[in-house]
């Protein structure tokens, strides 16, 4: 109970992580914050430190990773206007993304930290929003699909995407306040259910819960990728 395993993402973008401890630098030019931790473990100020097993699997990662070319990170489905497509997963108009690529590493090790003394492992150079991270995640494998719970606790990272105004303007305008539509979090729980609003009791249709209970060696498929292309999903402001 006093460790967690993390299952990091071990795709990278070369360009946003430049840094690589064998990089010939000038001797004027002071080696960065950044290149000092991409260090061995007898040169760190602590070698113990967790934080080092990030910093390790970046290394592995531009090391011994594989390079790739960019893919689009989202499926899109283009069933939706062309029936004759169905078995089309991928929209290849929308590969080559950003263009910059990946450096991939297959089953890297696993991350884990100590739970101990109220810590938690965040890796981030931004502000945290602490009271988002922690429910907005719940409501997420709640299936949920109004904003009101997330509201009623502060958080207000949805409410422009179910306001009265927005849904006005894309014309749902019999849908609730605060409804968003059929979002990833409704597929994940849901997977196969026709969208009626928030507020429908979806119990009957595909729940992973009851489904994988009972059948646990099934592999039906569950997808939470955003369908652009979804006639009701609320699309982004």
């Amino acid at each position: 109970m006093g460790t967690v395993t993390c299952l990091l993402p071990t795709t990278i973008r070369p360009n946003l992580s430049p840094f690589h401890p064998h990089h010939p630098k000038s001797p004027q030019v002071q080696p960065t914050k950044m290149e000092k931790m991409f260090t061995s473990s007898t040169q760190r100020d602590n070698p113990t430190h967790q934080e080092y097993q990030y910093l390790d699997l970046v290394y592995n990662i531009l090391t011994n990773g594989e390079r790739r070319r960019d893919m689009c990170s989202t499926i899109s489905y283009p069933f939706y206007t062309h029936p004759r497509r169905k078995h089309s997963l991928t929209n290849p108009h929308q590969l080559k993304r950003t263009r910059a690529g990946t450096i991939s590493l297959f089953a890297p090790q696993q991350l884990r930290f100590n739970l101990k003394n109220n810590t938690f492992p965040l890796l981030t150079k931004k502000h945290v929003f602490h009271k988002a991270i922690i429910h907005e995640p719940l409501w997420f494998v709640s299936g949920s699909t109004s904003n009101a719970p997330l509201s009623a606790v502060g958080v207000k990272i949805w409410e422009e995407n179910g306001s009265r105004a927005y849904l006005d303007s894309i014309g749902l305008t019999e849908r609730a306040e605060g409804d968003l539509g059929p979002v990833y979090r409704f597929r994940l729980r849901h997977l196969g259910a026709k969208y009626v609003d928030c507020f429908h009791h979806y119990r009957r249709h595909f729940h992973p819960r009851y489904h994988f209970h009972h059948h646990p060696q099934s592999q039906i498929p569950a997808s939470a990728s955003a369908q652009s292309n979804h006639p009701s999903r609320n699309p982004v402001p």
